[in-house]
């Protein structure tokens, strides 16, 4: 802050000794011609009279500068002989003979005077308009090129102080430097990695566990204070956490993260058992008691036991693992299934139809409308998920089998008592059994191979959603959201990591062109 009112008071300088320097040239011609005018009259007495050696100035410079005026040295060419004026001299005017000159440039004066304070004036408005304008363009993403534009209009009409373009703006970094982890691209903030494939190990994690570590160990440093933290959990996909935490992906054999079954091979990896599961729990992972389960060691289990539990702390995460995963591949099934629980194209639309039709009694606070069923390849996440706890229900009832229907409103009655908190404190255990005989059903209808990772992962969300309330709480739907912030903080695809640091970076007040914002 000191620095950045220093500059400020530089730039001030700087420029009112420019509109001092111009204004003492307009007054060095007046008072120049004015002198000539009363030297050509009478010259030896004139000179005499205004050029008195005897009556010096002990500050010539103060006296000019509190007075707007100059006192160069005067040299005044006579054909007989030259008289010089010393710069300790300071010529004055008599006044009686012919002041209309002297109140002109009196009046000029005054007008230069008022452009300054107006100037500065000016100058103040357009430093609160431009930090107004950045923060406005960083809130609301505005493309470059849009500002660069807007910038040029207000330029034109008068705010002639405002910086040409978006980079001098946002005070926006030429250079960035970016870190090679992992066969990544990588910035720590805590930390965003970038690449074309997954990172080829965990390095780029090591940084953010230090931290994390010293975090949760010693607390947040905060004025006065130190906030205590503590680590809620930790929200990735399954091919996600499987990595982060060193274990075998969902189709090996022991693939499950939450409990020690062997899965079955069925043309896929699947999981028939369904009771008397042995959990894992953290003492167990962090021991590796289950070989087959572990790849490598995870650098998060570098973080104290107290501090972060393997299994409870590493939740399953309804939004891949309902709504893109079982809530999908029923709809996938229905549609493209076996012979026998495929449902027919006229029922195909005629649920496309339904949902078409409840577009209009769908409520705003909904992300999205209904769409029929022919673009169920593009649907996303909320549409899955509103199918499953709102919509599906009606469009599906006396369509569906009576027997496909009732498993559906299994899984959709416990989902929905799984994401709402007091439901879940008093009917999370009627949930589960919900869950249990969604399972069970679901391997008479669809057969044995139906039973993959995801529906067998119903069978432990429950306690999901007991360890942290509802369902909601520990789901990659706010992170989901998120991306779409990132995406827009992305100016060029030529380096999208500067792009996001830039973002991202509070921006500091910076000086530029002589300015300061």
């Amino acid at each position: 802050m000191d620095d950045t009112c220093t500059s400020r008071k530089q730039y001030r300088k700087e420029y009112k000794r420019q509109w001092i320097a111009a204004s003492r040239a307009l007054r060095q011609s007046s008072s120049h011609a004015i002198t000539q005018e009363h030297l050509s009259d009478n010259y030896n007495s004139d000179v005499e009279h205004h050029f008195n050696h005897e009556q010096e100035v002990e500050d010539v410079d103060s006296l000019c500068s509190s007075s707007f005026i100059t006192c160069p040295q005067l040299v005044l060419h006579e054909p007989e002989e030259i008289v010089s004026v010393s710069d300790n001299s300071f010529p004055t005017i008599d006044l009686e003979e012919d002041d209309s000159d002297l109140f002109h440039f009196h009046s000029i004066t005054t007008d230069i005077e008022n452009i300054l304070d107006s100037d500065e004036e000016d100058f103040e408005k357009d430093t609160i308009l431009a930090n107004d304008l950045a923060q406005w363009v960083n809130e609301n993403s505005i493309e470059h090129n849009a500002v660069d534009a807007l910038l040029g209009v207000l330029k034109k009409h008068g705010h002639s102080s405002l910086p040409l373009t978006a980079r001098t703006l946002l005070g926006t970094m030429k250079n960035v430097t970016t870190e090679i982890k992992s066969g990544m691209e990588y910035i720590f903030f805590v930390a965003l990695t970038l690449g074309r494939s997954k990172p080829s190990n965990l390095d780029f994690l090591r940084e953010t566990i230090r931290e994390l570590d010293n975090v949760l160990q010693n607390g947040f440093p905060s004025g006065n204070r130190t906030i205590k933290v503590n680590l809620k959990g930790i929200v990735c996909d399954a091919p996600a956490r499987a990595f982060v935490k060193g274990t075998k992906l969902y189709c090996g054999y022991y693939g499950c993260d939450k409990c020690a079954k062997k899965g079955n091979w069925i043309g896929r990896m699947t999981y028939q058992d369904i009771n008397n599961l042995t959990l894992r729990t953290n003492e167990t992972f962090r021991n590796s008691l289950n070989q087959e389960h572990h790849n490598y060691l995870s650098p998060f289990c570098d973080l104290p036991m107290d501090k972060l539990d393997m299994i409870k702390q590493f939740p399953l995460d309804y939004m891949h693992l309902v709504c893109l995963g079982v809530m999908k591949k029923l709809l996938l099934t229905w549609k493209r299934g076996k012979l026998d629980v495929r449902l027919s194209n006229q029922q195909v639309q005629e649920i496309g139809r339904k949902l078409v039709r409840l577009r209009s009694f769908v409520p705003e606070f909904f992300a999205r409308k209904p769409r029929n069923m022919d673009e169920i390849d593009r649907w996303k996440a909320t549409e899955f998920r509103q199918f499953l706890l709102y919509t599906g229900k009606i469009v599906l009832k006396d369509i569906l089998r009576s027997d496909m229907y009732k498993n559906f409103m299994a899984l959709s009655v416990g989902i929905s008592i799984l994401v709402c908190s007091s439901s879940v404190q008093n009917h999370a255990d009627y949930a589960h059994n919900l869950l249990e005989y969604f399972v069970e059903s679901a391997r008479i209808i669809y057969g044995p191979e139906f039973l993959v990772y995801n529906v067998h992962s119903l069978l432990h969300i429950t306690d999901e959603a007991k360890e942290y309330g509802n369902l909601d709480e520990c789901s990659a739907f706010a992170f989901e959201n998120y991306l779409q912030k990132l995406k827009k903080m992305v100016r060029s695809g030529r380096s999208p990591m500067v792009s996001w640091k830039n973002s991202i970076v509070p921006r500091e007040k910076k000086v530029f062109e002589g300015q300061v914002f």
